[in-house]
């Protein structure tokens, strides 16, 4: 697995055909896609017991990551990718587009890393943290101004940390 770390850089990937050959081509009915949009605006499922799981497997990847520091970074980085991508794929679905919108950039700030140290666990640390809060606290949709300032709190502890590094 290549980091990128140069935001300069571009990687292109070809695309697998294997979800194309499975769904086949061509138009989606309209009244499937509207069913489709009623399931998902009806669901009430309670998303914590969910969340939960994938808040866990993310602690256990960042202890992991601070019992094995000596660990290739690759290996480390992609165990605490896994459950922010889920986190980030199922919080908007199931009405915490918080957590989605923490996920992506938690997740974005773990992609541009290429080394594992303290500093970039500890922050990693905060966004589980403020994950778990937003979750025991049911803090559905975006949060307001509170889910603002989290936000922007997390992207300050991760402009500091990339500054540090280039200094």
């Amino acid at each position: 697995m290549q980091r990128n770390t140069d935001s300069n850089t571009v990687y292109i990937s070809k695309a697998d055909q294997a979800l194309r050959n499975k769904a086949g081509t061509g138009e989606i009915p309209v009244e499937k896609i509207r069913l489709s949009q009623k399931q998902i605006d009806q669901n009430n499922v309670d998303f914590q017991p969910i969340a939960e799981i994938y808040l866990e497997r993310l602690s256990q990847a960042l202890q992991n990551a601070r019992q094995n520091m000596d660990a290739p970074a690759d290996r480390l980085l992609g165990a605490l990718e896994k459950p922010v991508m889920n986190l980030k794929s199922n919080g908007a679905l199931f009405g915490y587009p918080l957590i989605s919108d923490i996920a992506t950039n938690m997740l974005r700030f773990i992609e541009t890393r290429s080394k594992v140290d303290e500093d970039l666990l500890d922050i990693i640390q905060l966004y589980l943290d403020s994950q778990n809060i937003i979750i025991n606290q049911k803090i559905k949709g975006t949060g307001g101004s509170v889910g603002l300032q989290i936000q922007d709190e997390l992207q300050n502890a991760c402009r500091r940390y990339i500054s540090k590094l280039k200094a």
